[in-house]
């Protein structure tokens, strides 16, 4: 490519990015098409075109636009990056090993890209924990995650995100003082991380220390927005530690208030309100009130039914943190 070319490839470039960055993705997407007829051996136009892609819930073209930029620059960790949270948003359990790849790839490229050490920490962790069955392979992926998370706290210290997956890792491995110390180092980073006060009450909850379990549970709940789709986790599981420590009216006005909480995520909190539902039906039972208690699990089965998931209530967890933000191209 002639200087010139470059030059004007590197503005086309520029102006996709500057869309990007103004969340105008059709027009991104329609700037990038029409640079590529123009410049079709930019290997940064089509990664952009597979941003603006990924954004709009296009995915299988968005993968698409990233192979091709990976054919012409092999080399390029951002790409790879983007590539594997492109792979992600798909949710297809036979994708997991292609993100793996994906992020494996952007941090040989650049060992010092935390996002993509984040991202790799992070799906290990769910290979391990829903996708392997046998043990020796399970053990492995979760060593994996947590050389992942090493990895990236050692070249983000300052990141509370980072801690708090690492206790989450820590936890499906029943780790859970290790764990314990994951959230404090999170949470001195960040006092008002609630994922970080809500996995340390869940840790400490196994632990049995109830009492501190439900003193976190309350500073995650004090820590979130009223309403806030993550309390329907929080407050089902500060309901359950009252319910240990026989404090059923208590417990019952814990799962009350994640039952009113309307996520409006709800592929992702998909099952939670039935379980708050069903959780008050127990401990209307063991109040003896068998009415109140037949009403509620009619309105848990009721939910389950709508959202078609398994009767297993009681407990909940929280999911990683994870980079969702694309690297983009800004041009040279």
């Amino acid at each position: 490519m002639s200087a010139s070319a470059a030059d004007g490839c590197s503005q086309k470039v520029r102006e996709v990015a500057r869309l990007l960055r103004e969340e105008k993705y059709e027009e991104a997407l329609e700037a990038a098409e029409g640079a590529i007829q123009q410049y079709p051996q930019c290997a940064d136009l089509w990664t952009n075109k597979g941003i603006a892609l990924r954004k709009l819930k296009r995915l299988d073209d968005a993968l698409a636009a990233y192979d091709k930029a990976l054919e012409l620059n092999p080399d390029d960790a951002d790409c790879w990056l983007n590539r594997g949270i492109c792979i992600r948003a798909m949710n297809r359990p036979e994708m997991h090993v292609k993100a793996v790849a994906s992020y494996t790839r952007a941090v040989e490229i650049d060992p010092q890209c935390a996002d993509a050490l984040m991202n790799l920490g992070n799906v290990a962790n769910r290979i391990a924990y829903f996708y392997c069955s046998e043990a020796e392979a399970k053990k492995d992926y979760f060593r994996k995650s947590e050389e992942a998370y090493d990895r990236a706290l050692a070249v983000k210290p300052d990141s509370w995100e980072l801690y708090g997956n690492k206790a989450v890792v820590l936890i499906k491995q029943g780790r859970f003082l290790e764990a314990v110390a994951q959230t404090d180092k999170s949470i001195k980073l960040n006092p008002r991380y609630a994922d970080a006060w809500y996995l340390r009450g869940y840790a400490l909850a196994e632990l049995k220390q109830l009492e501190e379990a439900l003193e976190a549970y309350r500073k995650a709940a004090a820590a979130m927005p009223p309403g806030d789709d993550f309390g329907l986790r929080v407050w089902i599981n500060a309901g359950n530690v009252l319910f240990e420590l026989g404090r059923i009216e208590d417990a019952l006005e814990a799962y009350d208030t994640a039952a009113r909480i309307d996520p409006q995520n709800r592929m992702y909190y998909r099952g939670c309100r039935a379980n708050a539902w069903y959780n008050k039906a127990v401990a209307y039972k063991k109040l003896g009130k068998d009415e109140e208690a037949r009403r509620c699990y009619e309105e848990s089965a009721k939910l389950r039914a709508e959202e078609e998931t398994l009767l297993e209530p009681v407990k909940e967890f929280v999911g990683p943190a994870a980079c969702d933000t694309e690297h983009i191209k800004e041009g040279a």
